[in-house]
Order: structure tokens, then sequence, then C-alpha cells
């Protein structure tokens, strides 16, 4: 697929693992692109996924949706999960987490998601 400008669309796969026992990934860095799936794992503990994100890969927060409530997506494992475009927006980096900032669910084996991001 070509962009306007004829040039193609980047697309990368980075992996953060949830180490066995734990329920937060270490930071992955986005480089610039927007994070549009994610591939989660063969085997997972069944737990919701939420996040921590930061613009400078320091200073991390949970996210939140705009009505206030944590941001949480229902996931299976080996299934692939689309991410809305916007919803990653303006962040250079991404912690994953197994559960809820309140109720986190630590993961009985290490755990890799894959995230698929792309250029705009």
């Amino acid at each position: 697929m070509l962009r306007p400008e004829g040039r193609p669309f980047e697309v990368a796969k980075t992996t953060a693992l949830i180490a066995s026992g734990g329920s937060l990934s270490a930071a992955i860095d986005l480089g610039g692109l927007h994070a549009v799936g994610i591939i989660m794992p063969a085997a997972w503990t069944a737990a919701s996924l939420t996040f921590n994100v930061s613009v400078d890969g320091e200073n991390f927060a949970d996210l939140y949706a705009p009505d206030g409530t944590e941001y949480t997506l229902t996931v299976v494992a080996a299934h692939h999960v689309y991410l809305d475009l916007g919803i990653f927006a303006g962040f250079n980096s991404i912690k994953f987490r197994s559960g809820a900032g309140s109720a986190a669910v630590n993961q009985a084996a290490d755990r890799t998601l894959t995230i698929v991001s792309r250029s705009l």
C-alpha cells in the first residue's frame, strides 16, 4: 500500500515481555510509529490488558478514557487485537499491564506480546 506521497507505509513489530510472576512489561518505544494492533501470546493467564503511557519515556501514567475509566481491553490468548489509531496518539512509550491498575494479575509464565505499529 502506498501513501499519498507515493511512499510505502512503514510497518513494524515490537515485543513486550511480561515476566513470569509479574504483571507489567518493560517500556517499549514506538519509534515515531502508531500502535495499531497487539498479537497476544499463545498462552495467557486470564486478565484484561491495561496500559501505562509516556511522552518522554521516563514518566509513565495509567491510560484513562475520556469518561474517567481506565482504558481496558478484553484479550484472549493467541488472538490479534485491533487498536484504533487515536488510542496511543501522542505517546512515545507504552507499558502493558495484565489486569487493572488497581487489580493487576500476575502471569503464570513469561508472556511476550507483539505490538504492530505503522506510519501514517
